[in-house]
């Protein structure tokens, strides 16, 4: 069952939640005990920080928010804020829900618990994936590989990989200051190497590109 079948099963209908463009579902910090599973549209996830606002990610169809939900029946702590970026449909069911399908819809239970369990895993190897990023003193090797890292999670598309960056919650991961990733990333679109798409998301003919960059070809412009 794909997921734009989901919507036309009578258990599904009644967990439907529609909301329109800039329409927030959640705020950082809330109380929530429901898992989201984005069926069209896409949402923008963002946190607050000393009076900041920073973009985490935009989550498009398929997407999940809150697994942990289907996991555990107690409430937990939203961790950002979700707004909508575009008019959008979302599935949202709790732990109760989850168990009611199991039994009245069975295909679409087993659908849920592979995307969940799936997502889950991804979110471990990005973390595993950060975490060796991390590990690097340069910090311009830093910035390369996690452009590699960012590319090889995103989608892929007839321009190669579109995948979501956010200058100041990369400066933060990465332990850089702010104007090095704005310069860092300019020198990559002055080389060709990313393209600027919609909704801060970029395009890279190949991913693998930033494994090989020198890391004195950023900044080159300021030198020369």
């Amino acid at each position: 069952m794909k997921l734009d079948k989901l919507a036309q099963n009578p258990t599904i209908k009644k967990l439907l939640k529609e909301c329109d463009k800039g329409d927030i579902l959640f705020s950082e910090g809330s109380s929530a005990n429901t898992v989201l599973l984005v069926l069209s549209g896409s949402l923008q996830l963002s946190r607050k920080r000393n009076g900041q606002v920073s973009i985490l990610a935009v989550v498009g169809v398929g997407g999940f928010i809150g697994e942990k939900a289907l996991l555990q029946e107690q409430p937990f702590i939203r961790a950002a804020t979700a707004t909508a970026l575009t008019s959008t449909i979302l599935l949202e069911l709790g732990a109760v829900h989850f168990a009611q399908l199991e039994s009245e819809a069975p295909a679409v239970y087993h659908l849920l618990l592979k995307k969940a369990f799936k997502s889950l895993v991804s979110r471990s190897e990005q973390a595993d994936g950060l975490n060796q990023i991390l590990r690097s003193y340069d910090p311009q090797k830093r910035f390369l590989l996690f452009m590699n890292f960012l590319a090889t999670q995103g989608e892929q598309s007839p321009k190669g990989k579109i995948f979501f960056f956010d200058a100041e919650t990369t400066a933060a991961q990465l332990n850089c200051s702010l104007s090095e990733i704005t310069e860092w990333l300019q020198e990559l679109i002055n080389a060709k190497l990313i393209v600027p798409e919609k909704d801060g998301k970029f395009s890279t003919p190949d991913e693998n590109v930033f494994l090989s960059m020198e890391t004195s070809l950023l900044g080159a412009s300021k030198a020369a």
